[in-house]
């Protein structure tokens, strides 16, 4: 038996590093409201829509595919009071199961790597209503420092090609080219990213606790370590930002 990735997150209340300051700053852009309707496409444990809901008396629903994150992410609704506005739904297909133009807004927060997350836009843009507001976050480049010359990070991102990093201009252009107007860029502060990998610090810590005497799960362990190694003495923080797109659809216009 060795820990399962729901260990890794269990301290954290996004699982990926966005802040509430970036998910306030989306509320007041887009005008959110009691009357409104916010959907998050990949919600974890819901932090994101709980966030909204709670600064701005929105409604929200939240669609993944882990079972245990879902149930999570109930239980902190119950506890903050938030059920009649928010629903968590263990969902695992890209073809939301919504009718076209239903949401006000929807989030799409792409993980602390290198991923191909861009490709459920166009579904994304199917629900939600013209003139509404799609946020997409993911992992860029530092506009200072395009250029790795850490080999412990290009190993890291290795791992994970084809997928690899881009600058903000190129997802500028990237989004330009699929039809959307970028509203604003938000990049996340080095306090976000402690925010988000130091609960998990504490998570491998007590795992190996736990499974002391399984060389199966002491590896996992270690490779959860690497990815927050690497972020703090393989060039991460020198190199890797976090950005949030406001984007709306020239179809909405």
């Amino acid at each position: 038996m060795q820990p399962d990735i729901f260990e890794r997150f269990k301290h954290n209340h996004f699982l990926a590093p966005i802040s509430e300051d970036t998910l306030k700053k989306i509320g007041e852009h887009v005008g959110l409201s009691a009357d409104l309707l916010v959907f998050d496409a990949s919600c974890g444990k819901g932090g994101s829509v709980i966030s909204l809901a709670r600064m701005f008396g929105c409604s929200g629903i939240g669609l993944d595919d882990r079972p245990e994150f879902v149930e999570d992410g109930r239980r902190r609704i119950l506890f903050e009071d938030l059920s009649h506005l928010i629903d968590l739904l263990t969902h695992s297909s890209d073809d939301f199961p919504f009718d076209d133009d239903y949401f006000d807004l929807a989030l799409l927060c792409g993980p602390a790597y290198p991923s191909s997350g861009t490709s459920k836009l166009r579904s994304l843009t199917r629900v939600v209503k013209p003139g509404g507001w799609i946020a997409y976050s993911g992992l860029v480049w530092k506009p200072e420092d395009e250029d790795v010359d850490s080999e412990r990070l290009a190993r890291w991102l290795d791992a994970y090609l084809p997928c690899e990093p881009i600058d903000v201009e190129e997802f500028r252009g990237h989004f330009t080219e699929q039809g959307y107007d970028v509203a604003f860029v938000e990049h996340e502060s080095e306090a976000a990213w402690e925010s988000f990998l130091a609960p998990q610090a504490r998570s491998i810590i007590e795992n190996r606790l736990e499974y002391a005497d399984s060389r199966e799960a002491q590896d996992v362990l270690d490779s959860w370590q690497q990815d927050l190694e690497v972020y703090h003495d393989g060039g991460g923080k020198q190199f890797l930002g976090y950005a949030t797109f406001l984007l709306s659809s020239h179809e909405g216009n």
